[in-house]
């Protein structure tokens, strides 16, 4: 048995996007990893059917049988993923852990979400979040259009993305990723478990105070809380993934490397 890497996406992420450059590297070094696809989070899915007790159910389960194939078995979490990440070290231990951009924290702390209510708040063309989600699924879609046109259309990619979900994801999948953050909160204890956590102060749905809270819940001094300035929520696509990924596999393997 060696050392295998089990790796958790976020909320609507599909794992092998999330991890599709931070994949091919270790691919290229030939280690060992997993890339969990998270319940209802499948390319054939429906995101609606989002429930957060299975989807950490199955989680641990697969978690568990990983364990029982490695002598040393790390674990690397984006976002929600983070937040599983945090709860599998938590409840069943790890060798070392990484936490990109975890969503301890969200809402309406971030600035993505501000301008959104502040712009739904203000306009009276527009209904208002509650009338919103409870549109049909059609209608929702085209107002969401209408308002990222509007009001949003020079403001970059990371809010046209967001929108776009946002007219997919129902009011009860969200309320599913926000409990699963609430009862992983509860139960946090990570001792003496070497953590890296990787956080960007440009994140338009995750704020910097997620990344802190994580990081003061961890007891032990082999932890690092690393700062960007640069990117925005999908560190490991950014323009700063080689960066991280030199950082995380040094981390983890002790091996150096060069990427371009």
């Amino acid at each position: 048995m060696s050392a295998g890497l089990f790796c958790i996406p976020g909320y609507t992420e599909i794992g092998i996007h999330t991890y599709q450059y931070f994949a091919s590297i270790l691919d290229e070094l030939q280690l060992e990893y997993v890339i969990t696809e998270l319940q209802a989070h499948g390319i054939n899915d429906d995101i609606n059917d989002f429930n957060y007790k299975l989807c950490l159910q199955q989680v641990e389960q697969e978690y568990l049988s990983f364990l029982g194939k490695h002598d040393t078995v790390y674990i690397i979490g984006f976002s929600m993923g983070g937040v599983i990440a945090s709860h599998l070290a938590s409840r069943y231990g790890c060798d070392k852990l990484v936490l990109v951009a975890p969503a301890f924290k969200y809402g309406t702390s971030t600035q993505v979400v501000k301008d959104f209510l502040k712009t739904f708040q203000e306009h009276n063309q527009y209904p208002t979040i509650t009338e919103l989600f409870r549109t049909s699924g059609d209608t929702r879609t085209q107002v969401i259009s209408k308002f990222m046109h509007e009001e949003f259309e020079h403001k970059g990619a990371a809010y046209s993305r967001m929108f776009e979900r946002l007219g997919q994801v129902k009011a009860t999948s969200f309320l599913n990723f926000t409990r699963l953050v609430a009862s992983v909160k509860k139960t946090i204890h990570i001792d003496n478990i070497p953590t890296r956590i990787y956080q960007s102060e440009n994140d338009e749905l995750i704020p910097v105070e997620s990344a802190l809270w994580i990081f003061k819940q961890i007891k032990g001094e082999d932890k690092r809380l690393t700062f960007m300035s640069g990117p925005r929520h999908r560190i490991l696509s950014s323009n700063v993934k080689e960066e991280v990924t030199e950082d995380i596999i040094r981390f983890l393997y002790g091996i150096e490397l060069t990427l371009e």
